[in-house]
């Protein structure tokens, strides 16, 4: 079925109906801020009552429409909301072709001027999911739409959480009702089922624009897993026995037959936003159905493929204990987010993740690191991450910060590049670490060390390979251009900053930045693999052998399925770690709880903490007053 909203089309021919019905006047500007919709809209359901036959005439002067003169719906065997359900059908029709589009148009007809009612057709609708209060959830929904006032509400899908919403639209796919509308924490537009939605109420906060290609992304769309961007192409091909269905239909908006084989085989091409938008679509065609590529798409149909043939084989709970890690992972993996009571546990991942935000990072955006003149703050800011390594003393960290400043002069000729600035700023630093008693600089893998050929100094690498921007500009634009694999190449060039190093800074970018895509490739490069993250999604997925790039694939998908935020639980886990655990014993106890969905390892270790720092609260309050 096209993903056109039609019962929201119903509501508005209803509203239409009724008003010129009771003899009223009708204005296209005034209908499209009442339905919160585009004048075109609005036009069109004007347009489609003239086409059905209704006599609606427009007045010159005033631009009104009304009814003629002695016409009422009355009169017909049908009531308002049967009209506006017949004429969105015909709406449906003109969609479909011929001949239906005749037939409905002579439907519609017959019942302006009815000899009998006609029961022809039968259109299979699916059931909608149950929504509690329908009616006083839509009543609050709808006003705040057509107010475009900002919303908060109660939602609930693996723990409750408070979301703050700009709503835009009721949409229905599937058989699901849901809000579209656009999360004002993070920026991004997302679908909340209606079903999940608990306490609507407006803000008194009001919003001005709407995405002006909403209506086309919704055109475009084949389910719910729909996005504004459709960048991820798919090649498929399709056997003779189905071809036909493929060229009498378009299944998606933008299906393209590229090639019909000599074998009456075709190769077809679509653009999806999201791969799970496609999946389900191309599974109900196999085995006639293969995909071409892209290579990850295919692996995870296969995937998807043999897990199914397994369990039909053998039965799922043969199938659970058997022993081998990939089996184990796979199990354990979705057992876990069949779970639905993770309130305790979600909150405390997402508090940990301000914890490390607010305390220890200290540091909300990156506005004032993107300006070319603060290039140098922004390699400053770089330097706590190339020098995050093991045995990397802070000093290191504050020797090359003042290294910095006090060649400020030098790096402020920006197109003036000269060898000597390396060594200037090289021996500078060691001169600071000097005075700090350090004299172990660790030349090979010190990310202030002079280039050799086959490394760089970070400050060869900030003035050469970003493009004249600050380095963490170069670092946003190329993650928001989709550049993530080789901004992540790039930063490996620096002595020094390893795969962790270079996913940590990225990682901190794509959230300071404000950017809340998961349509980007290779989104893994964003979970920056250390002790406690791989130790956490190792014991989550109940394999001691997950490589890191499993691990962090695992980590990506972890807070996909439980709504949370790019590198919320990678934060998380590494803050409860380092700085609450700190030692792995205490950790997998923690983790097994999350695991479990039991808190009450976390509980008692955090009770125990509280108690400690309690004595040492004491002891100090004793001290201050002593003093």
């Amino acid at each position: 079925m096209p993903a056109t909203n039609y019962d929201k089309k119903i509501f508005r021919l209803l509203t239409i109906l009724n008003k010129l019905d009771k003899g009223g006047k009708v204005f296209v500007k005034n209908l499209a801020e009442e339905f919160n919709v585009s004048v075109r809209s609005v036009q069109r359901d004007l347009n489609l009552l003239g086409e059905a036959g209704f006599p609606v005439d427009k007045a010159p002067e005033t631009g009104a429409y009304i009814f003629c003169e002695g016409f009422q719906i009355g009169k017909s065997t049908l009531t308002e909301k049967e009209w506006a359900l017949l004429l969105s059908f015909e709406d449906m029709a003109k969609k479909i072709g011929s001949p239906f589009d005749g037939l409905m148009r002579s439907i519609v007809q017959k019942n302006l001027h009815p000899p009998a009612v006609c029961d022809w057709f039968y259109f299979k609708v699916e059931e909608s999911a149950s929504v509690p209060d329908m009616e006083g959830l839509l009543s609050v929904l709808i006003d705040a739409i057509r107010n475009q006032e900002i919303i908060t509400f109660t939602y609930s899908v693996y723990s409750e959480y408070q979301a703050r919403v700009k709503p835009f639209k009721i949409i229905q796919f599937s058989g699901f009702w849901y809000l579209l509308g656009e999360n004002t924490k993070d920026q991004v537009i997302k679908k909340y089922a209606l079903d999940r939605i608990k306490k609507p109420k407006g803000t008194g906060k009001y919003f001005t624009e709407v995405p002006a290609d909403l209506d086309k992304t919704l055109d475009e769309s084949f389910n719910v897993w729909f996005g504004p961007k459709r960048g991820k192409k798919v090649l498929v091909e399709v056997s003779e026995e189905i071809a036909d269905y493929f060229r009498r239909r378009k299944w998606f908006h933008n299906q393209k037959i590229i090639e019909e084989k000599k074998n009456g085989n075709l190769i077809i091409s679509y653009l999806v936003s999201d791969y799970r938008e496609i999946l389900p679509f191309l599974k109900s065609w196999i085995p006639n159905l293969w995909v071409i590529k892209p290579k990850e798409l295919k692996k995870k149909l296969r995937e998807d493929l043999e897990k199914g043939i397994k369990n039909y084989e053998t039965g799922f709970n043969k199938h659970a204990n058997r022993s081998s890690a990939k089996d184990s992972r796979s199990l354990n993996f979705n057992q876990f987010y069949e779970r639905r009571t993770m309130k305790p546990l979600f909150k405390i991942l997402n508090d940990l993740n301000e914890h490390y935000w607010t305390t220890l990072q200290k540091r909300h955006s990156i506005s004032d690191l993107i300006d070319q003149d603060s290039w140098i703050d922004a390699l400053i800011h770089f330097c706590s991450y190339a020098f995050e390594r093991a045995g990397s003393p802070a000093t290191y960290r504050e020797a090359a910060e003042k290294a910095f400043k006090q060649n400020q002069g030098w790096l402020e000729k920006r197109n003036h590049w000269s060898d000597n600035i390396e060594q200037k700023i090289w021996e500078t630093f060691t001169d600071e670490c000097n005075k700090n008693g350090l004299e172990n600089y660790n030349v090979k893998n010190n990310p202030m060390s002079p280039s050799d050929g086959e490394q760089i100094s970070m400050v060869h690498f900030a003035w050469h390979e970003t493009e004249y921007q600050s380095i963490a500009k170069w670092a946003a634009n190329c993650i928001k251009n989709d550049n993530l694999e080789s901004a992540f190449e790039k930063l490996k060039k620096i002595r020094g900053v390893g795969s962790k190093i270079a996913s940590f800074y990225l990682r901190d970018i794509y959230i300071l930045s404000g950017n809340a895509n998961r349509n980007i490739r290779d989104r893994h490069l964003l979970q920056p693999i250390d002790v406690w993250t791989r130790r956490a999604a190792q014991c989550l997925l109940s394999d001691q052998n997950a490589s890191d790039q499993e691990c962090a694939k695992f980590l990506i998908d972890y807070e996909d399925k439980l709504e949370m935020s790019n590198g919320t639980s990678n934060i998380a886990f590494w803050v409860l770690g380092s700085q609450i655990a700190d030692d792995e014993k205490t950790f997998v106890n923690f983790v097994e709880g999350i695991k479990q969905n039991n808190p009450d390892p976390l509980k008692g270790q955090l009770e125990k903490m509280i108690s400690e720092w309690e004595e040492w609260l004491t002891l100090l309050e004793k001290i201050h007053d002593a003093l």
